[in-house]
């Protein structure tokens, strides 16, 4: 028996009331995708008058820093009969996480004397995985790296994107990490996931795959991509999925920062897509280590990419509201990774 159908069996709904909830959803002309093993997940789709039958809330587009979005204009409402069994709605709109890669200062220098004074006037200069495994001192020396307990095992990344492989293997080749035993591969993994082909995140993609061979050089890293529906980020997509596995991820990463306002009206205290696949249960049993990232900071609402400082007030990464994800943030070392 698979991990999900498992755990379903053990801690999920019983069969019956999940074929009422299915019933009740088709009953209003959403069709349903899917029905997750575990028996919690439901992936369902339909139009905007459809949810408003079903749900009670209206879908409106909103124009929100000269971008277009789409999101529901109240809390979603579901009847008695349902209310037991259903915790919550998510993906009603179409806020989708970012990246939080920074890009690169022009005309770098080694070391980098034009960069921004905002390390006390400290140059900074640029890092290897050796600078890392020697600031990281439990990775210090080859020996030990050799120990690793992920040698041989998955570490997945969940993306919303194809990378080139190739730039994975000159990556390693630049490092000295080919004498390791580390794997690169990418899939598409389960139902309702598509290729994504590679897009504006590949820089961000990379970089997490790149570096987390970097870490681990000993593991196999496997990105995990699906691409974006109308209101679903293909890399909860790709999670989801991948906790679905009979073998599912025992490291799963998703270094991607969403505001925590943006997850929808009503939502701090609700159920989001990140609480929905990183924060249950059954994540936690069959995925023991999963980080998202938190680059921002308290300035989890603040694009980096394009200002300096953070000017939207305190906010935390929504990747981070759930008690069952670890949420790290980005270490200065006075250096450039």
């Amino acid at each position: 028996m698979a991990y999900g159908e498992e755990m379903g069996t053990k801690f999920g709904p019983a069969q019956q009331d999940i074929e009422t909830v299915t019933q009740w959803l088709g009953s209003h002309g959403l069709q349903v995708n899917t029905v997750f093993k575990n028996g919690m997940t439901i992936d369902v789709s339909g139009t905007a008058g459809q949810v408003r039958d079903t749900f009670h809330t209206e879908i409106h587009k909103y124009l929100v820093n000269g971008k277009q979005h789409i999101a529901n204009a109240s809390d979603p409402q579901i009847p008695a009969t349902v209310a037991p069994v259903v915790v919550g709605v998510v993906s009603l709109n179409d806020f989708m996480p970012k990246s939080a890669l920074i890009k690169p200062i022009k005309n770098f220098s080694i070391p980098c004397n034009g960069c921004p004074d905002g390390f006390n006037g400290v140059p900074l200069y640029l890092e290897g995985p050796a600078d890392l495994a020697t600031i990281y001192t439990s990775l210090r020396s080859t020996k030990r790296r050799s120990r690793s307990p992920v040698k041989g095992k998955p570490l997945w990344c969940s993306k919303d994107t194809d990378i080139n492989s190739a730039d994975v293997a000159t990556f390693r080749k630049a490092f000295g990490l080919t004498s390791y035993s580390g794997t690169f591969a990418q899939i598409h993994p389960g139902t309702g996931c598509s290729d994504p082909g590679m897009n504006n995140a590949e820089s961000e993609a990379a970089l997490d795959a790149e570096w987390a061979g970097a870490v681990a050089p000993d593991a196999s890293v496997e990105l995990a991509s699906c691409a974006d529906t109308a209101t679903n980020f293909g890399g909860f997509i790709a999670a989801q999925n991948l906790l679905d596995l009979t073998n599912p991820p025992p490291v799963m990463s998703l270094s991607y920062i969403n505001c925590e306002a943006d997850n929808g009206p009503g939502t701090a205290h609700k159920p989001t897509a990140t609480s929905t696949i990183f924060g249950n249960k059954q994540q936690v049993r069959e995925c023991p280590c999963s980080f998202a990232a938190g680059d921002g900071a308290a300035a989890g609402c603040d694009a980096f990419d394009t200002a300096t400082y953070a000017v939207g007030g305190i906010a935390a990464n929504g990747l981070a509201s759930t008690p069952y994800d670890v949420c790290y943030g980005r270490n200065r070392f006075s250096g450039c990774l």
